[in-house]
């Protein structure tokens, strides 16, 4: 296996879940180098990783972005609830 060092600072990705970031510590554990991708505050195998000149901020799926797609929903009364229960039909219907 190749020598592979990251220099602290660097920019890396993880190629296979895409996490990118600035490299941070590193740590050696049972002979395997890790170094922690600040981004996502965990480590990864060096020999995983690969330098990449740019990072590209993921889109966030956000906690905040579901609220606020709830809070805009209407809300239901519990005889509007009653209501849509009655008309069902078929598959589920009890």
């Amino acid at each position: 296996m190749d020598e592979v060092t990251i220099p602290a600072g660097s920019l890396v990705r993880y190629p296979r879940t895409g996490t990118s970031g600035k490299a941070g510590n590193t740590m050696l554990i049972d002979g395997i180098e890790f170094v922690l991708i600040e981004s996502s505050g965990m480590y990864y195998r060096v020999d995983q990783l690969i330098l990449v000149d740019s990072v590209t901020a993921k889109r966030e799926r956000g906690e905040e972005k579901g609220a606020e797609r709830f809070r805009e929903q209407k809300e239901l009364s519990s005889e509007e609830l009653k209501d849509a229960f009655d008309d069902v039909t078929g598959v589920g219907a009890g």
